[in-house]
């Protein structure tokens, strides 16, 4: 049934292959847990005390709430799997309650810290033309770094500046670009994807064998240049997301247009990616309150 239902999110619902691994890691942990109490696989006996002496066990190992929860998911969806397709009469996994996990926000880079690292010189690097190219491209629109690396050349149309993205669950969306993202783009394209890119490669960004680079790849090369700039943030694909996030935020932009740009399908996601700093919170209420100064 564990197959059954990895083909069924793989093929059905279209999860990426990074999910898919992660559902099956879970369900077989669950699996390995079932057979140290006697109930491998016997999912129509399970009573829901197991799913609570599992947490615990998953506890005394020292697993933060936020991996419990996210084996907590695993198990609510192969269980309405399974309940669905008649396999158990009572699914008991739906009255599962997540761990209160703490709030932790994302780190995001400031305004001046982003031009500055902008200013740099990476035309003096061998890939630097398409590695500022991706930089910008994160930064002007937020993408996830999957979603980037799936880009091919025909995605991004230079004459409206938009690109069509495709999301988790491979859900198309239309994402603006900034102009001077789109002047780096082309400059790569222009000069370096030519003599790079094996023949017939679709791939907007490829990596040094001509193939299309992979968000490993780009990991990578975000660690590149925090040690070629020294750089005192530890810059990743998810930071340039969450500047974005942020960045537009503080410059007044509605929440709900943020979702939609991210490609979040709840706003609670949203929220999470998103922060207001203090300086900006005192320069609104200085600018808005009319007795907050003189």
């Amino acid at each position: 049934m564990i197959t059954k239902y990895l083909d069924y999110i793989e093929n059905v619902k279209n999860y990426s292959d990074k999910t898919v691994k992660g559902y099956r890691n879970d369900l077989n942990d669950f699996d390995m847990y079932l057979k140290g109490i006697g109930k491998q696989r016997l999912y129509s006996k399970l009573v829901f005390r197991d799913f609570r002496y599992f947490i615990n066990e998953l506890y005394n190992k020292g697993l933060k709430p936020a991996s419990i929860n996210r084996k907590l998911a695993s198990l609510r969806s192969f269980f309405k799997f399974l309940y669905k397709h008649g396999e158990i009469e009572v699914n008991h996994c739906e009255y599962l309650k997540n761990i209160k996990a703490d709030k932790i926000l994302p780190k995001f880079m400031y305004h001046d810290e982003i031009e500055d690292f902008f200013e740099k010189s990476f035309e003096e690097q061998k890939f630097g033309l398409r590695d500022k190219a991706i930089f910008e491209l994160l930064y002007s629109s937020g993408i996830r770094v999957s979603e980037m690396t799936g880009l091919d050349i025909n995605s991004i149309n230079f004459s409206t500046l938009v690109m069509k993205v495709f999301g988790k669950g491979r859900k198309e969306r239309i994402v603006p670009l900034g102009s001077l993202a789109s002047e780096a783009l082309q400059k790569y394209l222009l000069i370096l994807r030519e003599e790079i890119a094996s023949k017939g490669e679709k791939a907007l960004f490829v990596n040094k064998n001509g193939g299309r680079l992979s968000s490993r790849g780009v990991r990578m090369i975000c660690d590149k240049y925090i040690k070629l700039f020294s750089l005192k943030t530890k810059i990743t694909p998810h930071v340039f997301r969450h500047t974005f996030a942020t960045h537009l935020l503080n410059r007044g932009a509605n929440l709900r247009v943020i979702q939609e740009l991210l490609g979040h399908s709840s706003i609670s996601t949203t929220q999470r990616y998103t922060h207001v700093n203090k300086d900006f919170l005192r320069e609104v209420y200085n600018n808005s309150h009319p007795r907050a100064c003189r």
